[in-house]
């Protein structure tokens, strides 16, 4: 995945490794300024929701970066090789739609 951030930067973008998360990618913008993508990569055979442990450490992680850094535009973003299944039901919810995958179509929004 490093090598393909790496071979697909825009001009102006800087890729850094192992920095705020596995992979950043910093954008020096003239009329917005810079800004930062943290990048999670995990390989996981496992199924995926929201409530497993590496997407609710990683979101936790980047609460943190946004807490660290309230001036820099930050945005997340999620890689991961495992199987995005259905939440379980919740006693308020009725919804059996997968949260994970309405998430991954909010792929590199601020949140």
């Amino acid at each position: 995945m490093s090598i393909l951030r790496w071979l697909t930067l825009g001009e102006g973008e800087i890729l850094e490794l192992e920095c705020g998360e596995d992979i950043d990618i910093i954008q020096d913008e003239i009329a917005k300024g810079r800004s930062r993508i943290l990048e999670q990569i995990k390989v996981s055979g496992n199924k995926l929701t929201l409530n497993s442990p590496g997407p609710k450490a990683s979101l936790v992680n980047f609460r943190k970066h946004l807490l660290a850094n309230p001036t820099q535009r930050l945005a997340f973003r999620f890689v991961t090789t495992a199987e995005i299944t259905v939440e379980r039901l919740h006693y308020v919810s009725t919804s059996k739609s997968s949260k994970s995958a309405s998430w991954s179509g909010r792929s590199e929004r601020r949140i």
